[in-house]
Parts: structure tokens; sequence; C-alpha cells
């Protein structure tokens, strides 16, 4: 069909939108965010969290596409078995960054890679899962850094109040693991996803 894509990014980030084109030309992927519903459930654990928003968003996004490569990702940031929220609000943001002050905390994000197809014998599903796990610390947070740091925004609609990008960088003394996945798509196992069901980016 003329104007079909190869991909299709599942995600409504502007994060994602950008670190996808290191990969991929923009020519050959839609944007499909899709709509779920990603409320923690009880005693849900962080890397258990990631997985099943991930894949729910792929599988959701794949079912009203065909013969597409749908890539989703989700991001939480957690402080040991807690996931700490996305920050909606300045009040949000300033209590992420009082808990994170000082303190070496974890960034789980799961890719998750599927295509559908439908052929004379049925429907044939390629799927692929990672979890990527990076650790990050911040340093002993003031509250002047902390109110300047709130005051620029950048932590608004994060998971855990704040983007590893920015002024952040003036606060964080450690980083161990993927940028790109702390961001919220780790771009060297998306590509090795893709790898692995025959894609060469």
């Amino acid at each position: 069909m003329e104007g079909k894509k190869r991909f299709v990014l599942g995600s409504s980030s502007a994060i994602r939108f950008t670190l996808i084109q290191s990969l991929l030309k923009k020519e050959d992927f839609d944007v499909h965010p899709p709509d779920i519903d990603e409320e923690v459930l009880d005693k849900e654990l962080p890397r258990e969290y990631v997985k099943r928003i991930a894949e729910a968003k792929a599988e959701k996004v794949s079912r009203t596409v065909d013969n597409e490569y749908v890539i989703c990702a989700d991001t939480a940031v957690a402080l040991g078995r807690r996931i700490l929220p996305k920050a909606v609000s300045d009040d949000l943001v300033r209590q992420c960054l009082k808990q994170l002050s000082g303190r070496r905390h974890r960034v789980y994000t799961c890719l998750c890679v599927i295509r559908r197809s439908l052929n004379a014998d049925g429907v044939q599903h390629v799927k692929r899962v990672k979890v990527v796990e990076s650790r990050v610390r911040f340093k002993r947070l003031t509250q002047h850094e902390i109110q300047w740091y709130v005051d620029s925004k950048e932590g608004l609609d994060k998971a855990g109040g704040y983007s590893i990008y920015g002024k952040s960088q003036a606060l964080i003394l450690f980083l161990s693991g993927s940028v790109s996945g702390v961001q919220g798509l780790p771009l060297l196992e998306l590509k090795n996803l893709l790898t692995s069901v025959g894609v060469d980016v």
C-alpha cells in the first residue's frame, strides 16, 4: 500500500520521538500513541511494572496495524521496590527530588517490539521484549537546588520528576548503564531487538 510505513512508534513522548530518529528515518515510521491504564498494581515490582505496561502498549497498537514493527517502551524510576510517580506538578517534582537527594536509585525501561501479519495461514506474531536497568545518583541537594530545578520545569511529566539531560546534569554524581534508557528508549537494545527479528538498521 502506497505510503505504508515499516515501523510504528507507540508513544506520545517527544523524547522517544527524537531518540528513535537516531536509528530510523522519519519517513520510515508513524506515531500511534496508545491509550492504556498505567496505574501501578498493588505490590507490583518496578521491573514487572514496566514489562507489563510496555507489552500492553505494543499489543494494543499492533492490533491497529498490519505487517509493521510496533515499538513501545515504558520507564519507571524506583527507590528500592517503590516506583516514584510521573511528576505532573511542581509539588511532585519537589517531592521526588527530596526523596532522590543523595541516594542511588534505579531506572527501568522495557522495550517491546511486535509485528503482526496476516497471511493464508492466519496471524503470524513476532514479539521481542527487553528490560534495561540503569543506576543514577543525585548529589545531596540543597533546598535552593531543588527549587532551582523545579523552576526550570524540566521535571514535569517525567518519571521520578527529572530529565537526565539539561539542568539535572549539574546535580547528578553518578550514572551507570544506558543514558538513552534513562531517557526512555535504550537505543543499543532497540537496535539489537530489531536485528534479532531480521531488521537491519
